[in-house]
């Protein structure tokens, strides 16, 4: 019985084993970052977050309707930036061709 359960052990391992070999021979991790992070992730035991929390003054946004809402807050806050000059009618008017001829 120790002998079967020994060898069903490590047939076992070995299966994993190569499945990781095979898995870390097609991954490029140029393209695959997110994919091999995951994977690593999930072989330490830890969970793979998706949406990290964010911190907005003293609360800490978890769920995705949250994020979103404080980026669309911050967004708004600053795409409405007003610019600092004044466009003066003077700077409206078309100009003159300088290439005509003068007409006295």
């Amino acid at each position: 019985m120790r002998k079967a359960h020994a060898t069903f052990k490590k047939s076992i391992i070995e299966a994993k084993r190569s499945t990781y070999k095979n898995f870390l021979e097609k991954l490029d991790f140029r393209r695959d970052g997110v994919k091999a992070h995951k994977f690593l992730s999930q072989l330490n035991n830890k969970k793979f977050l998706r949406n990290e929390p964010i911190k907005k003054g003293s609360k800490e946004l978890t769920s995705d309707k949250d994020i979103s809402i404080a980026f669309c807050g911050h967004y708004a806050r600053v795409s409405n930036c007003k610019p600092n000059f004044i466009i003066l009618k003077c700077d409206l008017k078309p100009q003159q061709n300088n290439n005509s001829p003068d007409v006295h």
